[in-house]
């Protein structure tokens, strides 16, 4: 497995920042629906489940990019143009 990463040029920060989202996930699924999360987990392999992690992760991630972050800079950049525009009708 390490060499398939330093072949790919991904190190373990990459891996963990990744995959991180996706294993909070799933030890949340665990506290919240332990019998169903429990019957997934002994379907697969540990391998698998963290390559579930991982991917579970990384559409979150794409999720948070594609959507999430231009609707924050969107409703910024509104907030900013309101208190500039209130500023200017103040100032005559």
């Amino acid at each position: 497995m390490a060499e398939v990463l330093k072949n790919l040029g991904i190190g373990l920060s990459r891996v963990l920042r990744y995959a991180y989202g996706g294993f909070l996930l799933i030890i949340f699924a665990s506290i919240l629906e332990p019998g169903a999360v429990k019957l997934a987990r002994e379907a697969m392999s540990w391998e698998l489940t963290a390559l579930t992690a991982v991917v579970v992760r990384a559409g979150i991630y794409a999720v948070h990019r594609s959507v999430v972050v231009p609707v924050h800079h969107g409703l910024m950049c509104l907030a900013w143009w309101v208190m500039d525009e209130s500023e200017t009708k103040q100032r005559g």
